[in-house]
Protein backbone atom coordinates (compact mmCIF):
# COMPACT_ATOMS: atom_id res chain seq x y z
CA UNK A 1 0.00 0.00 0.00
CA UNK A 2 1.22 3.51 -0.80
CA UNK A 3 3.97 1.95 -2.91
CA UNK A 4 7.27 3.52 -1.93
CA UNK A 5 6.07 4.60 1.52
CA UNK A 6 5.10 1.04 2.43
CA UNK A 7 8.45 -0.24 1.17
CA UNK A 8 10.26 2.48 3.15
CA UNK A 9 8.38 1.52 6.32
CA UNK A 10 9.20 -2.16 5.84
CA UNK A 11 12.89 -1.38 5.27
CA UNK A 12 12.99 0.73 8.44
CA UNK A 13 11.35 -2.08 10.39
CA UNK A 14 13.77 -4.67 8.99
CA UNK A 15 16.88 -2.53 9.54
CA UNK A 16 15.94 -1.50 13.09
CA UNK A 17 15.13 -5.02 14.27
CA UNK A 18 11.36 -4.52 14.76
CA UNK A 19 10.59 -7.30 12.27
CA UNK A 20 13.12 -9.60 13.92
CA UNK A 21 11.21 -9.22 17.18
CA UNK A 22 7.87 -9.68 15.40
CA UNK A 23 9.03 -12.88 13.67
CA UNK A 24 10.17 -14.21 17.06
CA UNK A 25 6.64 -13.85 18.42
CA UNK A 26 6.81 -10.26 19.68
CA UNK A 27 4.82 -7.25 18.60
CA UNK A 28 5.04 -5.79 15.10
CA UNK A 29 4.82 -2.27 16.57
CA UNK A 30 7.96 -0.51 17.85
CA UNK A 31 5.81 1.49 20.27
CA UNK A 32 5.03 -1.72 22.19
CA UNK A 33 8.64 -1.88 23.42
CA UNK A 34 10.03 0.46 26.05
CA UNK A 35 13.48 2.02 25.87
CA UNK A 36 15.07 -0.69 28.04
CA UNK A 37 13.68 -3.48 25.84
CA UNK A 38 14.86 -1.68 22.70
CA UNK A 39 18.37 -1.29 24.16
CA UNK A 40 18.59 -4.93 25.28
CA UNK A 41 17.38 -6.33 21.95
CA UNK A 42 19.33 -3.82 19.83
CA UNK A 43 16.13 -2.49 18.26
CA UNK A 44 17.52 0.60 16.59
CA UNK A 45 20.70 1.86 14.97
CA UNK A 46 24.31 2.46 15.95
CA UNK A 47 25.58 5.44 13.93
CA UNK A 48 29.20 6.56 13.98
CA UNK A 49 28.30 9.99 15.38
CA UNK A 50 25.80 11.92 17.49
CA UNK A 51 22.69 12.53 15.39
CA UNK A 52 21.48 16.10 14.92
CA UNK A 53 18.23 16.65 16.88
CA UNK A 54 17.26 19.52 14.55
CA UNK A 55 17.18 17.24 11.50
CA UNK A 56 14.11 14.95 11.26
CA UNK A 57 13.77 14.66 15.03
CA UNK A 58 17.29 13.36 15.52
CA UNK A 59 17.32 10.66 12.83
CA UNK A 60 19.40 10.63 9.68
CA UNK A 61 22.14 13.27 9.85
CA UNK A 62 25.25 13.63 11.98
CA UNK A 63 25.54 16.64 14.23
CA UNK A 64 28.43 18.85 13.12
CA UNK A 65 30.73 21.10 15.12
CA UNK A 66 32.58 24.17 13.81
CA UNK A 67 36.17 23.44 14.84
CA UNK A 68 38.35 26.55 14.83
CA UNK A 69 42.05 25.93 15.45
CA UNK A 70 45.57 26.91 14.44
CA UNK A 71 47.11 24.94 11.56
CA UNK A 72 50.40 25.13 9.74
CA UNK A 73 50.16 26.22 6.11
CA UNK A 74 53.58 26.35 4.53
CA UNK A 75 55.71 28.46 6.90
CA UNK A 76 52.75 30.27 8.50
CA UNK A 77 50.48 29.34 11.38
CA UNK A 78 46.92 30.35 10.43
CA UNK A 79 43.51 30.02 12.02
CA UNK A 80 41.25 27.57 10.19
CA UNK A 81 37.66 26.42 10.70
CA UNK A 82 36.22 23.17 9.44
CA UNK A 83 33.11 21.17 10.24
CA UNK A 84 33.63 17.84 12.01
CA UNK A 85 31.10 15.21 13.03
CA UNK A 86 30.43 15.04 16.78
CA UNK A 87 31.65 11.59 17.91
CA UNK A 88 29.67 9.32 20.22
CA UNK A 89 30.56 6.39 22.47
CA UNK A 90 34.12 5.19 22.03
CA UNK A 91 34.65 6.75 18.59
CA UNK A 92 37.89 8.79 18.32
CA UNK A 93 37.84 12.54 18.95
CA UNK A 94 38.49 14.30 15.59
CA UNK A 95 39.78 17.38 17.49
CA UNK A 96 42.33 15.52 19.60
CA UNK A 97 45.89 16.70 20.18
CA UNK A 98 48.05 15.15 22.90
CA UNK A 99 50.40 18.10 23.45
CA UNK A 100 51.32 21.42 21.83
CA UNK A 101 53.66 20.92 18.86
CA UNK A 102 57.37 21.53 19.36
CA UNK A 103 58.19 21.68 15.64
CA UNK A 104 56.60 23.36 12.64
CA UNK A 105 55.05 26.77 12.02
CA UNK A 106 52.62 26.54 14.98
CA UNK A 107 55.31 25.64 17.56
CA UNK A 108 55.06 28.17 20.38
CA UNK A 109 51.70 29.50 19.11
CA UNK A 110 49.60 26.54 20.24
CA UNK A 111 49.83 26.78 24.01
CA UNK A 112 48.99 24.26 26.73
CA UNK A 113 45.62 25.94 27.39
CA UNK A 114 44.65 25.34 23.75
CA UNK A 115 45.12 21.59 24.26
CA UNK A 116 43.70 21.36 27.81
CA UNK A 117 40.19 19.84 27.59
CA UNK A 118 39.08 21.73 30.73
CA UNK A 119 40.25 25.14 29.48
CA UNK A 120 37.77 27.78 28.28
CA UNK A 121 40.18 28.79 25.48
CA UNK A 122 40.74 25.26 24.14
CA UNK A 123 41.11 24.70 20.41
CA UNK A 124 41.64 20.94 20.62
CA UNK A 125 40.21 17.99 22.57
CA UNK A 126 36.63 19.28 22.44
CA UNK A 127 35.13 15.82 22.89
CA UNK A 128 37.45 14.38 25.53
CA UNK A 129 35.87 12.49 28.43
CA UNK A 130 32.44 10.90 28.80
CA UNK A 131 30.32 10.85 25.64
CA UNK A 132 26.76 10.01 24.72
CA UNK A 133 26.29 6.35 23.65
CA UNK A 134 25.97 5.70 19.92
CA UNK A 135 22.82 3.54 20.08
CA UNK A 136 19.65 5.27 18.81
CA UNK A 137 16.43 3.35 19.56
CA UNK A 138 13.87 2.76 16.82
CA UNK A 139 11.15 5.41 16.59
CA UNK A 140 7.79 4.40 18.02
CA UNK A 141 5.99 4.91 14.70
CA UNK A 142 7.83 2.04 12.96
CA UNK A 143 5.68 -0.99 12.15
CA UNK A 144 6.62 -4.33 10.59
CA UNK A 145 4.02 -4.36 7.79
CA UNK A 146 4.92 -7.81 6.44
CA UNK A 147 2.94 -9.65 9.15
CA UNK A 148 -0.04 -7.30 9.06
CA UNK A 149 -3.40 -7.98 7.42
CA UNK A 150 -4.37 -5.89 4.41
CA UNK A 151 -6.84 -3.75 6.35
CA UNK A 152 -4.30 -3.06 9.11
CA UNK A 153 -1.54 -1.93 6.75
CA UNK A 154 -3.45 1.13 5.53
CA UNK A 155 -4.06 2.52 9.01
CA UNK A 156 -0.62 1.52 10.34
CA UNK A 157 0.98 3.41 7.46
CA UNK A 158 -1.17 6.49 8.12
CA UNK A 159 -0.34 6.34 11.83
CA UNK A 160 3.39 6.61 11.05
CA UNK A 161 3.04 10.16 9.68
CA UNK A 162 2.87 12.05 12.93
CA UNK A 163 2.13 12.17 16.64
CA UNK A 164 -0.91 10.53 18.19
CA UNK A 165 -3.52 13.28 17.58
CA UNK A 166 -2.45 13.99 14.00
CA UNK A 167 -2.26 10.33 13.00
CA UNK A 168 -5.71 9.68 14.50
CA UNK A 169 -7.10 12.52 12.38
CA UNK A 170 -5.43 11.04 9.28
CA UNK A 171 -7.03 7.67 10.00
CA UNK A 172 -10.49 9.29 10.30
CA UNK A 173 -9.96 11.19 7.02
CA UNK A 174 -8.78 7.94 5.40
CA UNK A 175 -11.89 6.11 6.63
CA UNK A 176 -14.18 8.88 5.32
CA UNK A 177 -12.36 8.80 1.96
CA UNK A 178 -12.82 5.01 1.71
CA UNK A 179 -16.52 5.26 2.56
CA UNK A 180 -17.05 8.03 0.01
CA UNK A 181 -15.19 6.02 -2.63
CA UNK A 182 -17.36 2.95 -2.17
CA UNK A 183 -20.61 4.92 -1.87
CA UNK A 184 -19.93 6.92 -5.03
CA UNK A 185 -18.74 3.88 -6.98
CA UNK A 186 -21.88 2.01 -5.91
CA UNK A 187 -24.08 4.92 -7.02
CA UNK A 188 -22.39 5.21 -10.41
CA UNK A 189 -22.65 1.44 -10.86
CA UNK A 190 -26.38 1.51 -10.19
CA UNK A 191 -26.83 4.38 -12.67
CA UNK A 192 -25.12 2.33 -15.37
CA UNK A 193 -27.21 -0.75 -14.62
CA UNK A 194 -30.50 1.20 -14.58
Amino acid sequence: IFGAEGIRMQRLADASGVCTAAYAGGSAYASQYNLTQKNLSGMGWTPSCVLDPKYHGGYGKCKEFAWTRLVGVGTKCVQSTSWVKVPCGDKPDPTSMAAPPTLGPCAGKIAAEHVDAASASKMYNHFAGERKPCFVPAQDNIVCLYNQGTTDIFFDQLASYGPRGFSDMLCVVGMVALVLYFVTSSDSGSFVVD
